[in-house]
């Protein structure tokens, strides 16, 4: 089968203006690359990215586009994320608003090569695509905390595709798994990344466009600290032995407790450096407090300031470090009243995974607050074998509507392992691109 001029091109994500032209492009033998006014440092990977994209030749062809042009021009194309491709009978013209916009030109380039490809045309059909984001950051958060801990060449594989897909950022949910060097006992059965690793992993995504962005929870969800004796005094309950470490209650370190805020110090001050990110997502979310040590502060100030008090303070170290700070928007979706105390110039990520999530509620909570701030849907694998298909479509479609009319300064879709990711990573994979 060959693709003919009536054939409908399918891009992942779909441009937003994609218009048929007449004619082929010849692409045989391996054309010249030219780049123009691209970031420095970044030409030799472009154009070898564009003759990846190309491939090696079939067969000599008389007749082929002799170069490709891959340049900048903000004149021609506002955004710096945004580019146009044209493929002529006679070359091949990339021009980016930016050098990541000439980049996801060129990532276009190769979907269209590959379709053509895999149909038995040996040309390129003529297109005029113009494309440019609805969002500013384009997320995906993978739990690297739940039992399953990428291998590098997963995650670079990961990297790949999120870029092709013109994915800017990457967050990998840690809770136990990086190496912290004086916590050993915490990691040591858990294939941890090391700071090495990390560093590794944010040149490879910066090359890409992919902003790699630390994350550490720091408040919730640290049962994999406490169960260890050394750290049993920092939870909410004063016997957490005596708790199902699965249990929120047992995972929540005691807000009221200075010793929780050292040690959070301690990792977010060890972790930061590895990344060349200035955000930091401090998660702090589903804290279970009120229990136990912090019972007599709720009931004397209520359950939503003890909690805000803590995270307010966690704020405060990541801005000391430098960063400009995400959090779980469980304050503005659990204690909308307290939205205008919500910490100043951090970015709250309003998540809801089900398939009628009041999206419209959590923008307006945090639009009235003047809060920035994500919407953030899930794949719907976690807890599942093959996924669950109709949520994840539902509520992912549902929150990158509100997210763009709602003006959120980005999305950040979720691969959660709550369990141990049971599923197979391929079925993750629908729910990543229906997200792109």
């Amino acid at each position: 089968m060959t693709l003919g001029a009536e054939d409908s091109l399918v891009f992942l994500p779909q441009p937003q203006r994609v218009t048929r032209l007449a004619g082929f492009a010849s692409v045989g033998e391996q054309p010249r690359v030219h780049t123009r006014g691209l970031a420095g440092g970044s030409e030799a990977f472009i154009a070898a990215c564009v003759r990846d994209a190309i491939g090696q030749p079939t067969a000599p062809q008389p007749d082929a586009v002799a170069s490709i042009e891959v340049g900048v021009d903000a004149s021609q194309i506002a955004d710096p994320e945004g580019y146009r491709l044209h493929v002529r009978p006679d070359g091949i013209r990339i021009v980016g608003g930016g050098t990541a916009g000439a980049f996801y030109g060129v990532m276009t380039l190769r979907q269209l090569v590959r379709q053509v490809r895999r149909a038995g045309n040996r040309g390129l059909p003529c297109v005029l695509i113009d494309d440019a984001p609805e969002l500013r950051h384009r997320g995906l958060m993978l739990d690297i905390s739940r039992d399953r801990v990428p291998t590098m060449a997963s995650l670079y594989r990961l990297v790949d595709t999120l870029a092709e897909w013109k994915m800017n950022q990457l967050q990998l949910y840690t809770e136990h798994t990086f190496a912290y060097r004086q916590h050993r006992e915490v990691w040591q059965d858990w294939s941890p990344l090391t700071g090495d690793e990390v560093e590794e992993l944010d040149s490879y995504c910066r090359d890409r466009f992919v902003e790699l962005v630390p994350n550490q929870n720091a408040f919730g969800h640290m049962a994999r600290w406490i169960e260890h004796e050394p750290y049993r005094h920092l939870s909410e309950h004063s016997d957490p032995t005596s708790l199902n470490p699965h249990q929120g209650v047992f995972g929540t370190l005691c807000p009221v407790d200075p010793r929780s805020l050292v040690l959070v110090d301690e990792l977010l001050s060890e972790l930061r450096p590895h990344f060349s990110s200035n955000q930091l997502n401090i998660n702090c979310d589903e804290a279970r407090i009120g229990i136990d040590r912090s019972k007599d502060a709720v009931e004397e100030r209520g359950k939503g300031p003890v909690y805000l008090d803590y995270i307010r303070q966690v704020h405060a170290i990541s801005e000391r470090l430098g960063c400009t700070t995400q959090m779980w928007g469980d304050v503005l979706i659990h204690y909308p009243e307290l939205a205008q105390q919500f910490p100043a110039n951090a970015v709250a990520i309003m998540e809801d995974y089900s398939a009628d999530a009041p999206f419209e509620r959590y923008v307006e909570t945090a639009t009235a607050a003047g809060i920035p701030f994500y919407l953030s849907p899930g794949i719907s694998c976690w807890s599942t074998i093959v996924g669950n298909t109709s949520t994840a479509l539902t509520n992912i479609r549902r929150a990158g509507e509100h997210a763009v009319s709602g003006g959120a300064v980005g999305i950040l879709n979720t691969d959660w392992g709550d369990n141990g990711h049971w599923h197979h990573e391929p079925v993750a994979w629908l729910g990543r691109a229906y997200g792109a």
